[in-house]
């Protein structure tokens, strides 16, 4: 293996070493004689450069910080190293890398930076010349005034070279600006235990026609529906077990009350079988799937929409999923690697850390995992969530600035964006690396797993199929979504628990409906008042976070 990984490396050295020639000779005869016509910002930004280094006869330094870890981390490590001994040695310029835990940690410590910038008596430098960033930290920078505007050195034509829906999202500064150099986008994928769900499928089939199948998982209300379906099925299996293990056939076990669902033996606990990540994320796409944009952020203000209607579709998905305990209220990787879960919505970048070797009490097994859609609301266009990952160039000197500018231009080369994009388990953000030939070279080069390269495909597939919808940035947003998982978990759990009450109640000789007219009614009025308890509630709550945000600022 060791042999082969010195093979492979020594390969993309030269293959590397030939491109890094070429883009010298490039530069050498001037970049505006090759890339797009108008180009003289970046032509400006070489002739500062060369100047520069001429007079200081020093390289000039960038600092870039990032989140980095493990793979993703040693690709930039890499790439630092082959910009160093090419582009950035022909130009003077020494890329140095810092490194943080994760992305939210490089954001506060710019921020911090930026604080001290502003208030410092010295020359140091405080903050980094590049830093990786999503797109709320970036709109923050901006705020703050220390964000580089790429309208000062993209041309349009270059601008579009990114992907349609990673335009839009890498804009978040105030009027408007672009300022992320995109890298790589994230979104939301559908992951199923493809073992189980057959099981259930087989098992549930009815004179030889299977009653549910993948179609079923391609709404959340019939989603919802499966799920109901698969708790009571997972419950008879469990009392076949006992059933099977009682030492005294015929009577039911210790405990038991023998009366569920018409069985002499008791049924076991039902399974959940959905878990997600991010409610908040789940609740913002299926709002805007159901023809309504939650968040609006404008320069000076959130337009926040919650129709009543609308919104009702998403809770009844969500309040009767809880309450018949088909919801796990863990993380994706903990439900689905303990077979607690048969199916999880998760981001890409959260999927790469999803295993198929389930691990329960019977031991460990590989299973079948299939990645289908993000799931929509019926009548309804498909929408996911989309965040990109991406570079961000502060303000500073004009040899620094003309320096990580010639960095970004060597950077945006479509097999060196696909390679630390697929390792960071993201989907590249530019247009030509997202071809299938480019694509298959990352996965080779960063040795993704199968099951990864599934995830990431399945990622492509959405960019045509599904509107990529970019979180609202304003003032305070990101605590937004994070608050809404929050209330949801925790509502839902809620939920689960009354249920459970109601049902032990009733199992204990609670009081009995009088008439089933009466108890239809009854529950309708009692959806309907839950409805409107939940709805204000929550709205409420959000409202009040959107405006503790916009006077933080």
């Amino acid at each position: 293996m060791n042999l082969r990984k010195t093979t492979h490396r020594r390969e993309a050295v030269r293959r590397k070493c030939c491109r890094a020639g070429k883009w010298v000779f490039l530069a050498m005869c001037g970049l505006g004689a090759v890339l797009a016509a108008g180009c003289s910002q970046i032509q400006d930004a070489y002739a500062r450069l060369s100047a520069a280094a001429v007079q200081n006869q020093a390289p000039i330094a960038l600092q870039l910080w990032h989140g980095f870890t493990g793979r993703e981390r040693e690709v930039l490590e890499d790439l630092a190293g082959e910009f160093n001994a090419s582009a950035g040695k022909e130009n003077r310029i020494q890329l140095n890398l810092t490194g943080y835990d994760s992305l939210s940690a490089v954001s506060e410590a710019v921020f911090q930076a930026a604080r001290e910038e502003a208030e410092k008596t010295d020359d140091l430098p405080r903050l980094p010349d590049l830093f990786f960033s999503l797109d709320d930290a970036a709109y923050v920078l901006d705020r703050m005034g220390w964000a580089v505007h790429m309208e000062e050195f993209l041309t349009e034509e270059q601008r579009r070279m990114f992907l349609d829906s990673v335009q839009a999202e890498a804009c978040p500064g105030e009027d408007g600006s672009m300022v992320l150099f995109p890298i790589g986008i994230d979104t939301d994928v559908l992951l199923v235990n493809e073992s189980r769900w057959s099981e259930f499928c087989r098992d549930t089939a009815q004179e030889g026609e299977l009653v549910y199948t993948d179609r079923d998982l391609l709404t959340w209300e019939r989603l919802g529906e499966a799920a109901k379906a698969y708790g009571e099925w997972s419950a008879r299996k469990d009392g076949e077990a006992l059933l099977e293990g009682s030492p005294d056939e015929g009577e039911p076990p210790e405990g038991g009350t023998g009366q569920e669902m018409g069985s002499p033996f008791p049924l076991g606990e039902k399974s959940a079988f959905f878990c997600t990540d991010s409610w908040g994320r789940l609740l913002v796409a299926g709002y805007e799937c159901l023809g309504k944009r939650m968040f609006v952020a404008e320069p000076d203000s959130v337009r926040f929409s919650f129709d009543r209607g609308k919104i009702r579709s998403f809770w009844s998905f969500w309040s009767e999923g809880w309450k018949e305990g088909s919801f796990s209220p863990e993380s994706c990787r903990d439900a689905f690697s303990s077979g607690e879960a048969a199916a999880c919505l998760t981001s890409t970048i959260q999927a790469r850390n999803i295993s198929n070797r389930v691990v329960s009490g019977e031991g460990s097994n590989l299973v079948n995992v299939s990645i289908l859609p993000a799931p929509s609301f019926s009548g309804g266009d498909p929408v996911t969530i989309q965040e990109t990952l991406g570079l961000v160039l502060t303000r500073g000197s004009r040899e620094k600035q003309a320096a990580a500018q010639v960095f970004l231009q060597w950077l945006a080369d479509e097999e060196r964006i696909a390679d630390i994009s697929v390792a960071s388990g993201r989907l590249p953000a530019m247009k030509r690396a997202v071809a299938d030939s480019v694509l298959n070279g990352a996965f080779q080069r960063q040795g993704l797993s199968p099951l990864e390269q599934r995830i990431l495909r399945q990622a492509k597939v959405q960019l045509y199929s599904h509107i990529q919808l970019p979180l609202a940035v304003f003032d305070g947003g990101s605590d937004v979504i994070d608050t809404m998982d929050r209330l949801l978990l925790s509502g839902g759990q809620e939920v689960r628990q009354e249920a459970r009450e109601e049902s032990l109640l009733s199992v204990s000789g609670g009081e009995a409906a009088t008439g089933e007219e009466d108890a239809g009614q009854g529950e309708v009025m009692s959806s309907d008042t839950a409805y409107e308890q939940w709805y204000l509630s929550f709205r409420d709550s959000v409202v009040d976070l959107v405006l503790i945000g916009r006077k933080a600022a």
